[in-house]
Parts: C-alpha cells; structure tokens; sequence
C-alpha cells in the first residue's frame, strides 16, 4: 500500500489441499487486489496438477481472471528427484529446480490436460530462462527421436505449441539469449521480462530495461511488447 498503486501482490498457495488454496487465492484476490497466484509445483503427496483434486483451484483461477505462477526452488523436502539425482551439488540443484521445475510442471498441464479443459486459465512460467520452451514443445508433441511428430496426441486436441500460445507465457530475464528463439519459434506475445527485485542474482535490476534495449536480434516492436503490452495481457493490471 506504501507504493501508492505502483506494486502488486501475488498470492501463494499450498498444494497439499487444493480446496482451501482455491479459498486462499479468492480471499487474496478479493480482499487485497492480489494479482497472481504463485505455486510450487514439486508434488506434495499423492496427487498431481492434473488430478481431478486440484480442478477446483483452476475454477477459482479462471473465475478471478489471475494468472498461475509457477515458481520452483530448492529447499523442498518433498522433491525426491531433485535430491536423488543432485546430492550436494547445490548449485546445480538450483539451475534444475527452477527451469527443469518448470518444464515439468508445463508438461504437466499441457499434456495432463490442464489447459484444454481450462482454456481461460494464463499461466506464467518464472526464473527459469526462456530457451527451454521451443525445444520442450516441439518435444513434448514429437516425442523420442521425434516418433510421434505430426500425429494426434490422446486427449488433446492442439499441439503444445498450440496450447502455450494460446494461455501460457515464459518470464525471461532481461539479457536472456533465448527470448530470440522464443520468437522466432512462437512469436512475441508470450514472453515477459523479470528482474528478481532485489535477490542477489537480481542485482542488476537498474539496468534491467537498458539490457532489454540493448539486446540484439530483437526488434524494437517486440522489446515494447515483451516490457509493457503482454504483462498486461497476463496480469489483471489496468494503469
């Protein structure tokens, strides 16, 4: 409230009880204009994102006209494939955390059928680069040495590209190489700009706008979308 309108919350919710999230983010929504709701997607207990259970918490999402953001980490006892796979490399724990977290979690509700039975839910993917989503959709639809490519995949009727053009975007930092072949590959309407304000791998958050100016290979058209036009597509933000 100190910043007058210039800053907004986002709502985080816990996983293990996909009801009382959806009660969470209603309250957080309507009591205090919040404008996103944040998860974790590591799997807390049995169910997965595209279980029935959490049908409810999409519902309240789409009925609040907020984004999913999903944003992973380290330090969660619940992923086991993390620490399986990692143990003591704590620096590579957390590059895989966050954007393997991430591809996981856009397989989940792509393929899962997530988004094709709630077309009106955005989701915004955070801190995980943005290089991963040509190649994961292109992926996720073609399948082991690209087997699958060109036919239908069970229970969806679009191709991922399809489904992340429509309803997803990708937060990318402001320098990050792969916003380039996120365009080429998808266009220019799904990618927003970050600065982790103010975590020390964030440091460069003053000159955020001027590493987005200066990035090469990206027009000047798309750079105005990716720092003002497709945050407003995404967020329930009206300046």
């Amino acid at each position: 409230s100190a910043t007058e309108g210039r800053v907004f919350g986002a709502a985080s919710v816990d996983l293990r009880d996909a009801a009382e999230a959806a009660r969470e983010a209603r309250r957080c929504v309507k009591e205090f204009d919040f404008k996103a709701v944040h998860i974790n997607p590591v799997p807390v207990g049995e169910h997965r994102l595209y279980d029935d259970f959490y049908e409810s918490l999409w519902n309240a999402l789409e009925d609040l006209n907020v984004p999913l953001a999903v944003h992973t980490g380290t330090g969660t006892a619940a992923d086991e494939m993390l620490y399986h796979y990692l143990p003591r490399l704590r620096t590579a724990q957390t590059t895989v955390a966050f954007t393997m977290g991430n591809m996981l979690a856009c397989t989940a509700l792509i393929m899962g059928g997530v988004l094709e039975r709630h077309p009106k839910l955005r989701v915004v993917h955070l801190e995980s680069g943005a290089g991963w989503v040509p190649f994961w959709l292109d992926r996720l639809a073609a399948s082991v040495q690209g087997g699958f490519r060109g036919l239908d995949i069970p229970g969806l009727k679009l191709h991922p590209m399809e489904y992340f053009k429509r309803q997803c975007f990708i937060a990318a930092d402001p320098d990050d190489p792969g916003i380039k072949h996120v365009i080429d590959y998808l266009g220019d309407e799904n990618i927003v700009t970050a600065t982790d304000f103010s975590h020390p791998e964030g440091r460069r958050y003053e000159v955020a706008v001027k590493e987005m100016m200066a990035l090469p290979g990206v027009s000047l058209d798309s750079k105005k979308k990716i720092l003002w036009d497709n945050a407003l597509r995404l967020y329930p933000i009206h300046p």
